[in-house]
């Protein structure tokens, strides 16, 4: 039986022997049919209402396992931008292949998994993107006291290489330290770095010819790099970082979905070791890692880390 083609006449003879007491095996094994149609049957998802409407619209049945899966929880993991395989393993892992839901949620959700990439091409050790992730991360001290963790996140836009750090807030005091840490972890310093428009590195804001917060630019001089404020409202100039946001956001959302945080300390090394997991995926249009692509051809294009650190209180940095 093919139960995409499921009769009306077909779906009532397997209620009968489900309310005489037979097993799905058994039932199937009566009727020629897949145990699937009749555990859909059971359950209530395959009902004659259901056969009636489908059949009335397309005159063909979709496959019995989409019948079992909670589409409006999809829909909103989709949404959130979760991962199509992370989806299938906690929705529909135990009815059908991942490619099979690959391709039926490519169908169904068109509109929603419509994306727009345009492609930039960058020289090694040129520029690196900023910005604040939007989601925060919450975590509970001893006290049973909530906080929210502030992520920054950075990625050279040759290499696409991750970086993220997470503080307690987003004044400029964290910013800097942000950087000095980002710059640590690539082991060079980029020749121009493109941030948003915001307060930390931007004081007065312009499409064209932004002023720069002083503190910022000194960072800037003591590591030899520019910094070029993204243009307000557009978002093609930034849009690797925010990629990077997305990325780090998804994977890390859903690897610590159901994880109580309990301290700063813990979510950076985390995020450290989410970040390591998308470094060192082979990314679709490179064909190498992120993490190789970086050590073979950009690492040593980046400008030399300056023999001191730099020292934030020499720049009158405020909290």
């Amino acid at each position: 039986m093919d139960f995409e083609r499921l009769s009306m006449a077909r779906l009532e003879e397997i209620q009968r022997l489900i309310n005489q007491g037979y097993s799905n095996r058994k039932i199937a094994k009566i009727l020629k049919c897949r145990t699937e149609a009749v555990s859909a049957v059971r359950n209530g998802h395959l009902t004659q209402e259901v056969v009636k409407g489908l059949q009335q619209s397309s005159g063909r049945l979709p496959p019995v396992w989409t019948l079992q899966v909670n589409w409006k929880e999809v829909e909103k993991e989709i949404s959130q931008g979760f991962e199509n395989v992370r989806i299938w393993e906690d929705y529909a892992s135990q009815l059908t292949s991942h490619s099979n839901f690959y391709k039926y949620t490519q169908k169904r959700f068109s509109l929603l998994l419509q994306k727009t990439v345009t492609l930039r091409e960058f020289n090694a050790g040129e520029y690196a993107e900023v910005d604040y992730a939007g989601d925060r991360i919450e975590w509970i001290d001893r006290n049973g006291e909530i906080h929210q963790a502030h992520v920054f996140i950075g990625i050279l836009c040759f290499s696409q290489l991750i970086f993220a750090w997470a503080a307690t807030n987003e004044k400029k005091v964290n910013w800097l330290l942000a950087h000095q840490k980002m710059f640590e972890f690539y082991g060079g310093v980029p020749k121009v770095i493109v941030c948003d428009q915001l307060k930390n590195g931007v004081v007065k804001s312009h499409l064209y010819d932004p002023d720069l917060n002083p503190d910022y630019v000194e960072l800037a001089k003591h590591y030899g790099t520019a910094v070029v404020p993204a243009r307000v409202r557009r978002p093609k100039d930034k849009s690797l970082v925010e990629g990077a946001v997305k990325l780090v956001q998804r994977l890390f959302g859903w690897t610590y979905r159901r994880h109580t945080f309990t301290s700063l300390e813990e979510i950076n090394l985390c995020l450290s070791k989410t970040v390591a997991r998308i470094n060192a995926k082979i990314h679709t249009r490179f064909r190498i890692s992120r993490i190789q692509r970086f050590k073979d051809l950009e690492k040593q294009k980046l400008q030399k880390l300056p023999m001191d650190p730099y020292d934030r209180t020499t720049s009158k940095v405020s909290v």
